[in-house]
């Protein structure tokens, strides 16, 4: 029902950290954005899925852009 969402790179650098607090629907959805708004680059990205009472996962997960843009920088 809740949880937190971690998004890392290959390298080990933190991406993205989501906080899932909805507890009516089991998704939940990634703007494919850094925690700076600056879009992620198509590649391998690792998660680690927090639940309180539930534990820990974490798996790979891979990203296509179709078009890198850098609107802002």
């Amino acid at each position: 029902a809740t949880c937190t969402i971690r998004i890392f790179n290959l390298a080990g650098d933190l991406v993205r950290t989501l906080h899932k607090t909805d507890t009516s629907t089991a998704v939940m959805n990634w703007d494919v954005q850094t925690d700076n708004a600056l879009p992620v680059g198509s590649g391998v990205y690792i998660y680690q899925i927090e639940a309180p009472g539930v534990g820990q996962t974490h798996g790979r997960m891979i990203v296509f852009m179709e078009k890198e843009r850098l609107n802002n920088f």
